[in-house]
């Protein structure tokens, strides 16, 4: 049963990733601004689909597997809605862990507020960015700007 309930989580997340992640071109935007905003909605979509399905993958696992694992009953355990509960908060914390590290937009939130809290970069970073684009400083192509 337990290695029925690892090919399981295996498979499911298997599927989850491969079906769900799609990348952005940076070549197919516009101009910096809207790739932000693309990058920001498929990361978000990609998050809140990923914790959902994760979510379920992890907890038919624990369905099936928890009572012959540990010799008590599932809904002794997670009853009154407990697992509810739970999976709410595992489908939000695989989102938020999905879109902080395994999206564009995830590292470019952390180093967005970051930088402006160390005194590193201005707190409206597309102006800033447009303005040296203006300047010269900075050429773009595409959604991608070129030092």
């Amino acid at each position: 049963m337990v290695i029925l309930v690892g090919l399981f989580a295996g498979f499911g997340t298997w599927v989850v990733v491969t079906v769900i992640r799609a990348p952005v071109d940076p070549a197919a935007t516009i101009n910096p601004a809207e790739l932000l905003r693309t990058d920001r909605s498929t990361a978000l979509r990609q998050g809140f689909m990923i914790g959902a399905a994760g979510s379920v993958v992890v907890w038919v696992m624990i369905r099936f597997a928890f009572e012959p694992a540990f010799g008590i009953p599932f809904t002794q355990v997670y009853g009154q809605g407990l697992w509810f509960l739970g999976a709410l908060f595992s489908t939000a914390g695989a989102a938020l862990v999905w879109m902080l590290c395994a999206t564009v937009w995830g590292p470019w939130l952390i180093a967005r507020l970051w930088l402006p809290v160390t005194g590193r970069l201005p707190w409206s970073v597309m102006t800033f960015l447009a303005d040296a684009h203006r300047r010269g400083v900075l050429r773009q192509a595409g959604g991608v700007s070129i030092p």
